[in-house]
């Protein structure tokens, strides 16, 4: 298990330290491990395009959003319930289709990684980001 000071990410042939480019925006080292106040910024580049959760306590909604070079998507979903630490429902509305996603952190009172599931199972790992 790393600690956020030994957390490194792998892109291409370089090795990049993301401890300088974390984000937790009005959470302080304290209070950021709660996961369930403040802001949270998660992003992983899937190839062609890159996928960003913002986890917004303050507003109670999430942002999911795809960012390539064209047809950018943004969803905000509202907070259904939970924290970080447990899982966090949130529950999309489309028409009279719905669905829910769980996130939570990958280890207890660790942020540094976001843990999304879908109703069936499957689970993706994000990593935190700065987004200035």
């Amino acid at each position: 298990m790393l600690t956020e000071s030994e957390e490194t990410e792998s892109t291409s042939d370089e090795t990049v330290d993301t401890t300088n480019t974390v984000s937790y925006s009005t959470n302080t080292k304290d209070t950021v491990k709660d996961g369930n106040a403040g802001v949270y910024a998660y992003m992983d580049d899937v190839g062609s395009y890159d996928i960003y959760w913002i986890i917004d306590f303050d507003e109670g909604c999430v942002y999911r959003f795809t960012y390539r070079t064209e047809d950018s998507i943004c969803d905000r979903i509202q907070i259904d319930s939970g924290d970080l630490n447990s899982v966090l429902i949130i529950t999309y509305h489309d028409g009279g289709d719905t669905w829910s996603r769980g996130l939570h952190f990958k280890y207890k009172n660790q942020p540094d990684t976001l843990v999304m599931q879908e109703e069936g199972g499957a689970e993706y790992e994000y990593y935190t980001t700065n987004l200035d």
